[in-house]
């Protein structure tokens, strides 16, 4: 009834998927199967509001491969296949454009004749985008005091990654200044993927016990997370993992949108409260790696590397980040990254350009904050023809600072009881309130 079809299992080979008047896949979605393929597909249809948006097809055979339904007050979609909306570069046969086709399609039907799109936005006081600096500890004590000067230089507020290897000269000057937070790289520089259990726990304590701070935010070295590390850490209270890197130029890992993580082992499934911000998969030791490797490491070259440095990082926020309205975390080493004043200019570059991009450059405990609150934040939106009304459910005291809500038309009215903005920006309404439990915002147009 909901999609308004009956099944039944059939052996699909010689059929190819066809699309049918939706301009999502523009063609063929899926070639002809040339082996025994038994799927579950449409046998019937059993709804005069079933829409079909893409076929079977075999010479004159055609079955209904995606349909759509009116049900109730809404639509139902069903897919017969999951490779449908699967990365064709994980084994499906979409593309990256076809699935934000597919989505722009559910999203336009969805609003129907509606006089005006809303969305909320994922970041606060009409950011479209966010940014945050992150250190390792790798390094003299010159190459990290270059790194402060530069980040005070810029006003930059960063999180550095400590471990064991930390100098005492080093924490202490990093300790005295207030623009950085220290958080656990955990104790040992190495790959933590198979430690077990005890192993693991001891590694987050020595680190805590080493420094003697209470982390809320923990970076497993070479990025390789371990299942019992993550499951102390969540158990402990930490607030974010920052070691699941983000490559959306050449693959499709990682998220530029902060995910609670979900780890398994054995049977065993859990989602963590541990937020995982993640971080570009390159970092400045792949571009400035020759510092250490090689004795004569001249400017010539340094100013080559940096030159790719600085092309990775820009079309990694122009495609991965910017695109998206996504979150760019920059990981850097003192020892690379602040080898030269060469090697810190790819950085300094990006900064620059952020700071006129309407980008929210920030720290990880305010993006960890502004999330976790939007998690527990429940928006009710109401409309008649002329007005659209929005009731904020937050617990307790909670207050949102700088939620944004996004418009495709301006409102003429706007009520609400506290302090509001209204800003325009290519076209689009950003407002931004400062929101708690019970309150109501009011757009008439």
């Amino acid at each position: 009834q909901l999609f308004g079809i009956k099944m039944k299992e059939l052996d699909m080979v010689g059929f190819s998927i066809e699309e049918k008047d939706a301009n999502i896949w523009n063609g063929t979605i899926k070639e002809k199967s040339v082996e025994d393929e038994w799927i579950l597909v449409p046998a019937e249809i059993i709804s005069d509001k079933v829409k079909i948006l893409a076929e079977w097809v075999r010479d004159d055979e055609r079955i209904p491969a995606i349909v759509e339904n009116i049900f109730g007050k809404g639509k139902a979609i069903l897919l017969t296949s999951t490779y449908l909306l699967h990365p064709s570069n994980y084994g499906g046969v979409s593309s990256i454009e076809h699935i934000e086709n597919f989505y722009d399609y559910i999203i336009n039907s969805s609003n129907g004749n509606k006089k005006s799109k809303f969305e909320l936005c994922p970041w606060p006081k009409g950011y479209s985008s966010a940014f945050c600096v992150t250190f390792n500890s790798e390094g003299n004590e010159d190459q990290t005091k270059k790194i402060q000067n530069f980040l005070k230089a810029e006003n930059i507020r960063a999180t550095f990654f400590i471990d064991s290897t930390l100098s005492a000269e080093q924490l202490s000057t990093l300790e005295k200044d207030e623009s950085i937070t220290l958080q656990s790289n955990l104790y040992t520089r190495a790959d933590l993927s198979t430690l077990g259990f005890s192993q693991m726990i001891r590694e987050i304590l020595m680190n805590e016990q080493h420094f003697g701070k209470n982390f809320t935010g923990i970076r497993f070295p070479l990025g390789k997370t371990n299942f019992w590390g993550l499951l102390y850490a969540d158990q402990q209270g930490y607030k974010y993992d920052t070691s699941i890197g983000v490559d959306h130029l050449t693959n499709y890992e990682g998220s530029v949108i902060p995910y609670n993580i979900p780890i398994s082992q054995n049977g065993f499934y859990k989602t963590l409260n541990i937020l995982e911000i993640s971080p570009s998969s390159n970092d400045d030791e792949i571009y400035f790696g020759k510092s250490v490797t090689e004795p004569d490491y001249n400017i010539d070259v340094q100013k080559t590397d940096a030159n790719l440095f600085e092309k990775y990082l820009f079309d990694f926020y122009d495609f991965a980040v910017k695109k998206y309205n996504g979150l760019m975390l920059y990981t850097g080493h003192p020892q690379y990254t602040g080898f030269s004043e060469v090697t810190l200019q790819p950085l300094k570059k990006l900064i620059d350009t952020l700071k006129i991009n309407n980008c929210w450059i920030t720290t990880l405990d305010e993006v960890v904050d502004f999330r976790n609150k939007l998690k527990v934040l429940s928006v009710g939106a109401f409309e008649t023809e002329n007005e659209t009304e929005f009731q904020i459910t937050l617990p307790g005291d909670t207050v949102i600072k700088g939620l944004t809500f996004k418009f495709d038309a301006k409102p003429e009215k706007i009520t609400f009881s506290g302090s509001y903005d209204l800003k325009e920006k290519n076209g689009q309404y950003y407002l931004i309130a400062d929101v708690r439990n019970n309150d109501i915002i009011r757009l008439n147009y």
